[in-house]
């Protein structure tokens, strides 16, 4: 690598280093249960969500919990569970066309092992989204955050 551009790189890794205890990130909410995260939602004014999940978990009723919660608390709900390992545009398409059928106002992504698939899949599905300016906010269940994007 030449000397200026190893310069150029040092400078800009030191900047950054030195930026961010005063970017304004901000600390993740942490929910323990679907009731906190039904309870964000509501507070949020979410009507109607997507949960995004794989097949295995929506058949073995793991999810049964959230549904019940959100049922509860007069949040209408639509299920994705077609999610793979490594998902693929048509998955994100698939899920990105529910949420905009049943208009939807939230995503919850629920998974367990695979929950990298299940975060990759709402992400792609957000991203498809945020070029229409469908969404604001999601929810990561088992991973659990409470994001804005911007």
């Amino acid at each position: 690598m030449n000397i200026v551009k190893k310069a150029y790189c040092r400078i800009f890794q030191t900047v950054f280093k030195l930026a961010i205890p005063i970017l304004p990130y901000r600390s993740p909410e942490i929910l323990n249960n679907t009731a906190d995260a039904t309870k964000l939602l509501k507070s949020k004014g979410h009507k109607s969500v997507l949960i995004v999940t794989d097949a295995f978990l929506h058949n073995s009723g793991m999810i049964e919990p959230l549904k019940a919660s959100l049922t509860d608390n007069a949040i209408n709900y639509s299920i994705y569970d077609k999610t793979v390992a490594n998902p693929t545009v048509l998955n994100v398409e698939q899920a990105r066309e529910l949420y905009i059928k049943n208009k939807c106002d939230a995503i919850i992504g629920f998974g367990g092992v695979a929950i990298g698939c299940i975060i990759g899949a709402v992400l792609g599905c957000i991203a498809a989204l945020k070029n229409k300016g469908f969404v604001d906010y999601f929810v990561i269940i088992l991973a659990i955050l409470g994001v804005s994007i911007p």
